[in-house]
């Protein structure tokens, strides 16, 4: 800016000079941060404190499909999938608002409404010490991922059984011979006195409880099911697994365990740990063809002992569960690889490289880690690090066999079971207690009786393998009939989502077969006393 002054009749020039280095070098700054941003592999998002879009990167527009002028102005909850409980995004924008970085796997809607999984980071940026302007979002896409995870899990799963068949085979052969033997007993027990048949009684209940739990543990990671994190007990998840290898490993293995007092819970899918741990059992198993001894230990962990290993470790309290044999070892030359998916040194046909990938893959969605020590011809040793929940849940200890329930009553049940032995022996227990008891052998027969004595029936048990139409078409049509109508199903395995639309769908209880004589009373009498439209 200049001005043209006079002075005795000649003209000057003053000119104010200002130094803009300092604003180009800020302008310049500026164009390279938003450049970086733009080129940028990750998709990145800008709010303001409130949360409205301020800036987003090209990423951005590729991965959710909303253009920068579309995105710009709108909440990120144009992208909100619907998927997620409330609580979830509160607790974010709890923890954001408090200055903490949010770190996450959520689900987003596209704006085609094609969903997709990411991983996301936002972190709040500060305008003074004390007072945040904005938040940082970088998000990036793990939908592939995960899915190959899955489909990793789920072909291990497969490759599990088929390893554990012939021992599976066994057991259970050896469960069945324990209940011919002591029913035969009990036959021949009248004059031998109650003492005898107490004792041939719980014989075959205690075998019974094998094998049911050896049906579960099958179930439990041969179906392919939903992720589901909830509170769990790892050491119990431990014992069960040891309790069936110590009976499918070859006999020249044995099992030694060292377990903390007072575990306390971690927050993770049951089904995924479940494997995880048999995978290293497995691993385990085939290092020590000639036997050998797997090492068991559990323990609590600081943050500060898991971060001399692992750096982000970021939770107070970690569980460590570690693994360890006495077998072969593994090479030096290879241990960067091991956890590759499809990386095997075992012979052609007798193993897929799945297991260690699939070890890995679980921890790093638990947020936890893995590592391993080895040498050659003196075992090795792996150890998961699990964190733990700050909610640290008890789970309620499910009701034991031994326990006697009187769960009596003198309503009227209509129980459904196409097979004849099972219709008379839950008949009678249900007799023996009280109640009233209509029986069909299958779906049409029992939409006839309820429609006949529904004014008399007060709850129905049904199968939902039935013969001519399903237990789920069954408790529809009943459901069509009386909207209040109670019904308890029973399956030997439910699908979570079949389970859950069940339930929604005014299901009052479910029962995992085989029948339990006190899972029957028990569920029986709870649902009898629930006023409708309880759950």
């Amino acid at each position: 800016m200049s001005n043209v002054y006079r002075v005795n009749g000649s003209s000057v020039v003053q000119c104010n000079i200002r130094d803009i280095t300092e604003r180009k070098r800020a302008e310049e700054s500026l164009m390279l941060q938003n450049a970086a941003l733009q080129s940028a592999a990750n998709a990145i998002m800008i709010t303001d404190k409130s949360g409205k879009i301020i800036s987003v990167n090209e990423a951005f527009t590729k991965l959710t499909g909303y253009s920068q002028e579309e995105a710009i102005g709108q909440k990120p909850n144009i992208l909100k999938s619907n998927n997620h409980p409330d609580s979830l995004y509160r607790n974010m924008w709890r923890s954001i608002l408090s200055g903490e970085v949010w770190k996450g796997e959520i689900e987003n809607r596209r704006k085609d409404g094609s969903i997709y999984l990411e991983e996301m980071t936002i972190t709040p940026v500060y305008q003074t010490q004390n007072e945040i302007s904005h938040f940082i979002a970088i998000k990036n896409d793990i939908t592939d991922r995960k899915r190959f995870e899955q489909e990793l899990l789920q072909s291990q799963k497969i490759q599990s059984i088929g390893t554990l068949a012939g021992g599976i085979a066994h057991d259970f052969n050896n469960i069945l011979a324990i209940i011919l033997i002591y029913a035969s007993l009990l036959e021949r027990s009248e004059n031998k006195g109650r003492d005898k048949i107490l004792e041939s009684s719980r014989a075959i209940t205690r075998a019974v409880e094998r094998g049911k739990e050896l049906v579960r543990q099958i179930l439990t990671f041969a179906r392919k099911t939903n992720v589901v994190f909830e509170p769990i007990s790892i050491v119990d998840v431990i014992q069960e697994l040891l309790s069936m290898l110590r009976e499918t490993f070859p006999k020249v293995i044995t099992f030694k365990e060292e377990i903390e007092e007072d575990i306390p819970f971690i927050y993770a899918d049951r089904a995924q740990i479940h494997q995880v741990i048999l995978n290293l059992y497995v691993n385990s198993r085939d290092a020590m063809p000639h036997g050998g001894t797997i090492s068991t230990k559990v323990e609590r962990q600081t943050k500060e002992q898991v971060q001399k290993r692992f750096p982000a470790a970021d939770e107070d309290l970690y569980i460590c569960v570690s693994v360890k044999d006495t077998g072969e070892g593994i090479d030096k030359s290879i241990m960067s690889r091991i956890f590759d998916p499809f990386f095997t040194t075992k012979e052609m046909g007798k193993g897929t490289g799945l297991g260690l990938a699939v070890v890995y893959g679980v921890l790093q969605s638990h947020h936890g880690f893995v590592d391993v020590e080895s040498e050659r011809e003196l075992g090795t040793i792996f150890r998961l690090y699990f964190p733990v929940s700050l909610i640290n849940e008890q789970i309620v200890p499910a009701v034991s066999l031994s326990e006697s329930l009187e769960a009596a009553g003198t309503e009227t049940v209509l129980l459904v079971e196409d097979e004849a032995l099972l219709v008379e022996s839950v008949g009678q227990l249900l007799k023996s207690k009280g109640y009233n008891v209509y029986t069909a052998t299958d779906g049409l027969e029992a939409i006839k009786l309820y429609d006949q004595h529904k004014q008399e029936i007060d709850l129905v048990i049904t199968d939902m393998g039935l013969p001519g139409i399903t237990g789920k078409d069954e408790f529809k049509i009943l459901r069509e009939m009386n909207p209040d109508v109670k019904v308890i199903l029973a399956s030997g395995f439910f699908e979570p989502e079949m389970k859950v639309e069940l339930a929604e769908a005014g299901a009052k209880g479910f029962i995992q077969k085989p029948y339990i004589p006190n899972d029957i009373l028990r569920i029986t009498r709870s649902v009898l006393d629930a006023k409708n439209g309880d759950s």
